[in-house]
């Protein structure tokens, strides 16, 4: 049950102590120690209250809310979505606290989801500059026609469909 997950989240190592093994039933257990996290930032929807605001995670594996002072709010709005860092993971009676990192924007914004998925998943938003340079040489290289005669002014059609190589040039 989630009240034996003390401040677990989905994904963390853990040392469990065994409480009880119900016959024909698996073994029931509770979180005695968090080993490993595995996510120091979450992603989630910002909404805001008088004293403070709370991250929902828009990761169905992580049901609480995340706590955020509005110290700590990046002036995120209502609705925007964030990174937020945990910076205290609470316990099975308090919820986590942490602060925004980044505001990524309202989830209707365009571009919005997709970097939301890539801090998910932690990938970077950006390609590094060697493979930036790559792709421009490459484009370059696609229009010209290098040492290939080009053809592309002549109208051909293939003489069997199921043969691509062979075809009859027309006029």
């Amino acid at each position: 049950p989630s009240r034996n997950h003390e401040s677990a989240l989905d994904g963390d190592r853990v040392a469990v102590r065994i409480e009880s093994r119900p016959r024909g039933r698996s073994p029931v257990g509770r979180v005695v120690k968090v080993l490993e996290r595995s996510h120091l930032t979450i992603i989630g929807t910002f909404h805001a209250n008088r004293t403070f605001g709370f991250v929902k995670p828009l990761s169905r594996q992580i049901s609480r809310d995340i706590r955020v002072p509005q110290s700590k709010d990046a002036n995120a709005a209502e609705g925007d979505v964030v990174v937020v860092r945990i910076t205290q993971f609470g316990d099975r009676r308090l919820n986590a606290t942490g602060e925004v990192e980044r505001v990524l924007g309202s989830m209707d914004d365009r571009g919005v989801d997709v970097l939301a998925i890539l801090h998910g998943h932690g990938l970077p938003a950006e390609f590094p500059a060697e493979i930036e340079d790559a792709v421009r040489e490459a484009e370059a290289k696609a229009h010209e026609p290098g040492t290939r005669t080009d053809r592309r002014d002549l109208h051909v059609s293939p003489i069997d469909p199921s043969a691509q190589h062979e075809a009859v040039r027309l006029g």
